[in-house]
């Protein structure tokens, strides 16, 4: 079987200078060199350099908005039990998802992923005037600190108590 150089890259992680190593693949004339990259996903989660996960955060971030968009744009008529079972179905997932393995540690981060649910609960018409917390009350969401919490104490074994 051939390898494909052209499909691989190279990344660094950590804090160490080694990348002034280059990596190539091949032998003699044939010897291909691999690309390095900062930042790379991989099973649905964004990787970089420092493992600081904040772009995953963005492309997550990204990716929610654009579904609140089209969510905003395609249906007129929104109420809270409309908009809330929309946002639990396709937005909250994209924020959520392997959210064990890529836990904001960083107060932007946090606030880059809440404020996409801020977003949401101001997408019905009667709630846009009230508060955030007002808001998550009222569409009985929970905040999204509280589930990443929730779901970090049943993944070892500790339930939290509501």
């Amino acid at each position: 079987m051939k390898f494909n150089a052209n499909k691989c890259k190279v990344m660094y992680v950590g804090n160490k200078d080694c990348a002034e190593t280059p990596y190539s693949v091949g032998q003699g004339i044939r010897s291909e060199k691999l690309s390095i990259t900062n930042e790379e996903k991989d099973l649905g989660v964004w990787f970089d350099t420092g493992q600081k996960f904040s772009c995953h955060i963005s492309h997550a971030v990204a990716k929610t908005n654009q579904l609140l968009g089209l969510i905003k744009r395609s249906f007129v008529y929104k109420d809270i039990q409309s908009v809330k079972l929309l946002y639990t179905a396709l937005v909250r997932p994209h924020l959520e998802y392997g959210n064990a393995v890529w836990h904001p540690m960083y107060k932007k981060d946090i606030d880059l992923l809440e404020r996409v649910q801020r977003r949401a609960t101001r997408m019905v018409p009667g709630l846009a005037n009230f508060s955030y917390e007002e808001r998550i009350e009222a569409m009985d969401l929970p905040s999204l600190p509280y589930r990443r919490l929730k779901g970090m104490q049943s993944i070892s074994g500790r339930h939290l108590q509501s």
